[in-house]
């Protein structure tokens, strides 16, 4: 049985409780729901910002399916937001002759938009650092 917001199944015989019963884990094939997930810099699922119901759901996910509970699974996003933050820092430090700068930075930001795709593995991860980290002009663009 899943877990509900209030503990219990609804009732048949009970209409009012039909009407309140909810579910508690996050449904990843709905919209929107994945991005109550989130990301930090050494790899944990967090509650992404939003209200108190969406963080309370995000984190009884994260506990429930155990999302950190595997180290491994934590070190490989910890690589992948490394990654990205390499590329974030190349694109921030991008030095040189104007033509050098502007190359530079389109490498970067080509690579970080590579990172994001969905069919990429952690493109969760690279995008929760992206909205963390990257300046605003950067994620901007990333996100066209």
């Amino acid at each position: 049985m899943f877990p509900l917001k209030y503990g219990h199944p609804a009732q048949l015989s009970d209409e009012p409780s039909l009407e309140i019963e909810a579910h508690i884990l996050l449904d990843p094939c709905k919209k929107g729901e994945a991005f109550l997930i989130s990301f930090e810099a050494g790899g944990l699922a967090v509650p992404a910002e939003g209200d108190d119901e969406d963080k309370y759901r995000a984190d009884k996910t994260i506990e429930i399916l155990g999302l950190n509970r595997l180290g491994r699974l934590v070190d490989n996003r910890s690589d992948k937001w490394n990654k990205c933050l390499f590329k974030i820092l190349e694109y921030e430090n991008a030095s040189g002759h104007q033509a050098l700068k502007i190359v530079h930075r389109a490498l970067a930001t080509n690579a970080l938009k590579e990172m994001v795709k969905p069919e990429e593995e952690f493109s969760s991860v690279a995008l929760a650092c992206i909205n963390k980290i990257a300046p605003m002009p950067l994620r901007q663009e990333i996100m066209t």
